[in-house]
C-alpha cells in the first residue's frame, strides 16, 4: 500500500511506525526513510529561502 503525505506527515508516520516496531528490519529501513524524508524537507526549505531571497534583491518598488 503507498500513502500519499505531506512531508511533515510523512515524517510522523515513519518516526511513529519505526518506535513501535523497533527491532524489525522494516524499522531500520522506516528510520532510514525518514532520515531522508527530513534531509530532503530541510534540502526543499532551503531552495524555497534561497528562492524568496533572490526575488526580495531583485524588487525594485512601482517596478512591474
Amino acid at each position: 500500500m503507498r500513502l500519499r503525505l505531506k512531508s511533515d506527515e510523512a515524517i510522523r508516520v515513519l518516526d511513529r511506525a519505526a518506535a513501535l516496531y523497533p527491532q524489525s528490519v522494516s524499522a531500520h529501513v522506516l528510520r532510514s526513510d525518514t532520515e531522508k524524508a527530513r534531509s530532503s524537507q530541510a534540502v526543499q526549505a532551503g531552495r524555497d529561502r534561497a528562492r524568496a531571497t533572490d526575488i526580495d534583491e531583485n524588487f525594485i518598488p512601482g517596478d512591474k
